[in-house]
């Protein structure tokens, strides 16, 4: 990607810019920037999250006061989003005259500590990312983000408050400031994180990414939410994204688990999405559940324990008492 007057000084003439975009060889990406073209991912999400990450780093080349923020960061830091908006995101300074077409434009300072080079062109870093999302979103779609930066490391605890304190007093810092003391490093997809922060104070706070085996040491599986006082499971995915072969694949695996997981008295409880558009019945899902759960008889078959993602279960160790 490069600007009219970088391709100017490197040879090129107006006219030759023009016969290599008739030609298909470069791509007119908006007026005095271009670009090669690039090879379209099979996914649809993928998709998506390329064509955000080039029509905003597009916006910020053709206007040297502007960096790439907010949703088009994401897209650019590869963080989990919650929504996937139409237009690219881009913030200038307070004192920035004009507009930017084509694009969302956000005002607010830009201090050089919220900020890294990607490919010449300034992004806000992942933190200042995840304040700017709760600002404008509110804390749902901030709490996907920064537990998904914390998951992969991309991020520290101390360098999201350091950020907040930079942006004290802006319009919505207080969302922000709600989704990063909510944020979790252990949520392992979009969906775990709004659960979880949906069905906050709505149901007994659940326990994370517990892996469950029974009395013997046998590993069954590892649970995205456990109650542990009523022997319920939850797991966010609804069985929704399986679609293809290798979803299919991945199927047989989730419900081979999910037997294991009910062979050992649990109850479990799965749901996807669009449960969340309809709270209520998820929760009542829940309560129902742990009402079945609590009324099971007999000694409990199964031992939960938290272990780091990646940990190798361990199997035919005698776990009892």
């Amino acid at each position: 990607m490069f600007t009219l007057n970088e391709a100017l000084a490197a040879g090129w003439t107006p006219d030759a810019l023009r016969h290599a975009v008739n030609r298909g060889r470069l791509v007119r990406l908006r007026p005095g920037v271009f670009g090669t073209h690039q090879i379209r991912p099979d996914n649809h999400f993928d998709q998506q999250r390329q064509e955000l990450q080039i029509a905003a780093l597009a916006a910020a080349l053709a206007n040297p006061s502007a960096a790439v923020s907010h949703a088009s960061a994401a897209a650019i830091h590869e963080l989990s989003m919650w929504h996937h908006p139409e237009l690219p995101c881009v913030t200038v300074p307070p004192h920035f005259v004009g507009d930017v077409e084509r694009a969302h434009l956000h005002r607010a300072q830009l201090p050089p500590s919220h900020l890294i080079d990607f490919a010449g062109v300034p992004v806000t870093d992942v933190a200042r990312t995840i304040i700017d999302i709760g600002r404008e979103d509110g804390p749902l779609s901030a709490v996907v983000a920064a537990d998904s930066a914390l998951h992969r490391g991309l991020v520290q605890l101390t360098t999201l408050w350091a950020h907040v304190r930079d942006c004290r007093g802006w319009p919505g810092i207080r969302a922000a400031r709600r989704a990063i003391e909510f944020a979790d490093e252990r949520s392992e997809s979009p969906l775990e994180s709004a659960s979880r922060f949906k069905l906050d104070g709505l149901v007994p706070a659940p326990q994370l990414q517990m892996s469950i085996y029974d009395l013997n040491g046998n590993f069954a599986g590892r649970a995205d939410f456990l109650w542990p006082e009523f022997g319920v499971i939850g797991e966010a995915d609804g069985l929704e994204k399986y679609d293809n072969d290798l979803d299919r694949t991945s199927l047989r695996k989730e419900k081979l688990r999910q037997e294991l997981f009910e062979q050992l008295g649990l109850v479990v409880v799965r749901w996807g999405s669009l449960d969340l558009a309809a709270i209520d019945r998820l929760v009542e899902r829940l309560n129902k559940a742990y009402v079945r759960g609590a009324q099971q008889t007999g000694p409990r078959k199964w031992v939960a324990l938290q272990q780091p993602p990646g940990f190798p279960p361990f199997s035919g160790v005698n776990r009892a008492g």
